[in-house]
């Protein structure tokens, strides 16, 4: 498998204050969180090396986690500190692997390379989530079982939205201009379609089928963390007369063939769609997993384990920012490989 470690990568929506413990494979490797008494977050590989049980099957005792099979306990580093068999001896080898962990904008953020490396000024930002002007729903999930690098493409070119989602688009947006901006660690894709019909998705404030000006700008924080400001306006006017709305997608590699897929949506408190946010966070996840999730899942079947490039595929001009990506995420392996 290979995976960029020297990252930040998204756990969980952090979850309420009386759970304690959970877990999540993450680049192959099933990882253990479990919360202290100081309410911050702690994550241990999710196998005691004494007879390989997993540690979510345990319980969370003071700041450590007690092996659920026979009682070993762990702190935060990892380290066996508590052995109640027989004389109590702790055996040297009695420790597990330990990630960095924190919780911010709501979510469980952990690094799985370099400890020394994990800045956490590199995670992405997703402040928007804790701005009070805006309203989300948050707490969205879904498993898929395709490469995280599909995802990443399906989410970089949005042209696919005019052919398959409804809801959200029609083939009139087929004809938008895209814009490409990139830094050191983003990739910016600004798709805009102007006097196209309105889709759906946007009434009752734009009746299906009057003209609007329509925006779809997504950026890539490598590796897999994704933001979209999306919207319409009327025709020729400022987005400021219009309907804005912000959405997540922040994607967990699993395996090499499977990823976790996380989601919000939300609108500035003072629009009338703020109050329906519920709702459109439960449309969002519905549009994935029934429009999104199986597309990807079959194209993965066609591909089977070959690496995309190896395949020779066809580019559109609505690939660019998703090539960028793939060759951003590229030189990061690359590097990776040759650092001590």
């Amino acid at each position: 498998m290979s995976f960029v470690k020297n990252a930040w990568y998204v756990a969980g929506w952090a979850p309420s204050e009386d759970v304690r413990l959970f877990s999540r494979t993450i680049l192959g490797k099933s990882i253990v969180f479990f919360r202290k008494t100081n309410d911050q977050w702690s994550a241990i590989e999710n196998v005691c090396p004494h007879r390989f049980a997993p540690l979510d099957k345990g319980k969370v005792v003071g700041d450590t986690l007690q092996c659920g099979y026979h009682g070993l306990r762990f702190d935060e580093h990892g380290i066996c500190v508590h052995n109640p068999i027989g004389n109590g001896r702790i055996p040297k080898a009695a420790k597990v692997d330990s990630y960095p962990v924190i919780e911010k904008y709501k979510l469980i953020w952990v690094w799985t390379g370099d400890k020394e490396a994990a800045d956490p000024a590199k995670i992405p930002d997703y402040s928007i989530l804790e701005d009070e002007g805006w309203v989300h729903a948050t707490g969205g999930y879904l498993h898929c079982n395709a490469n995280y690098q599909l995802l990443i493409d399906n989410l970089l070119d949005l042209s696919h939205v005019a052919f398959l989602h409804p809801l959200l688009g029609n083939e009139g947006m087929s004809g938008g201009k895209l814009d490409l901006q990139e830094t050191d660690t983003t990739i910016q894709s600004n798709f805009f379609m102007a006097e196209i019909d309105s889709p759906p998705f946007y009434a009752p404030r734009y009746k299906e089928g009057s003209k609007v000006d329509n925006w779809l700008n997504m950026k890539w924080h490598a590796p897999s963390s994704l933001l979209l400001d999306f919207g319409v306006t009327d025709v020729g006017k400022s987005r400021d007369v219009g309907l804005q709305g912000i959405a997540t997608h922040i994607l967990t590699p699993e395996t090499d063939g499977t990823v976790h897929y996380f989601y919000s949506v939300g609108w500035p408190t003072e629009e009338d769609a703020a109050a329906n946010v519920e709702q459109h966070h439960e449309m969002q996840g519905k549009i994935f997993s029934t429009e999104d999730k199986p597309m990807l899942e079959e194209c993965q079947k066609n591909m089977g384990t070959t690496d995309l490039w190896d395949l020779n595929p066809v580019l559109l001009s609505g690939d660019a920012a998703a090539v960028r990506a793939r060759r951003f995420i590229g030189r990061m392996l690359a590097q990776e490989a040759i650092e001590p």
